[in-house]
């Protein structure tokens, strides 16, 4: 079972990443998901392995992970960041949703 869409009361807006151009990183059209959002710091493991600071941490929907591929940009409250990493979670009851981490 997936968490219930009426229980993610914040938005953030967020630009996919696509790849790398001729002329830099290349995103997709900005998007606004509903999430909850957690601005606290923590300590995370990027993509390589690397130790590196995330200072925002989103619950989302996992149909809406798609859009959250490392290195999309993420507008929060008027502030940017860049997506860390992904991760999808199971607690009991068979209750899963998808958190993103951004620096």
């Amino acid at each position: 079972m997936k968490i219930r869409r009426s229980l993610l009361n914040d938005k953030v807006t967020v630009a996919t990443y696509l790849g790398d151009g001729a002329y830099g990183p290349t995103y997709g059209a900005p998007t606004t998901i509903r999430c909850a959002a957690d601005p606290s710091r923590r300590l995370v493991l990027n993509g390589m392995g690397e130790q590196v600071l995330s200072e925002l941490t989103l619950s989302i929907h996992p149909n809406d992970s798609d859009f959250f591929t490392p290195e999309s940009k993420v507008t929060y409250i008027d502030r940017d960041s860049q997506v860390v990493s992904v991760t999808v979670n199971r607690f009991r009851g068979g209750w899963y949703y998808t958190e993103v981490k951004c620096s």
